[in-house]
């Protein structure tokens, strides 16, 4: 991996509607029974963690994919996942991409890239 990148680990974590009814059977297989988190970190360095619990990872920097463990979302692209993301944690980041584009144009400028 390169030393300069970026990247953007993304983890989920399900939680039940109602708590109580768990034991129901086939109650958390039913998609309206389940509420999803998703959680997102930016981060210079992926770590075991990271590729143990995170099911998309992403260079930021290189615009790749490193890990997309939907397998029924195997399709989508790098631009599908941050459009996603952008969407969703507009907040947390739009400065780093605003940084990282800085970065691009003035390595571009010094003939870097």
């Amino acid at each position: 991996m390169n030393n300069n990148s970026v990247f953007l680990v993304a983890s989920y974590h399900m939680h039940p509607v109602n708590k109580n009814k768990t034991s129901i059977k086939h109650y958390l297989s039913l998609e309206e029974n389940c509420n999803w988190e998703e959680k997102i970190e930016v981060v210079t360095k992926i770590k075991p963690r990271h590729l143990t619990n995170c099911k998309v990872i992403l260079d930021i920097v290189n615009e790749r994919i490193v890990k997309n463990a939907f397998r029924l979302e195997e399709n989508r692209t790098y631009e599908d996942f941050i459009t996603h993301y952008y969407s969703k944690h507009k907040e947390q980041l739009s400065e780093i991409l605003h940084l990282i584009q800085r970065q691009k144009v003035e390595m571009f400028k010094n003939g870097n890239l």
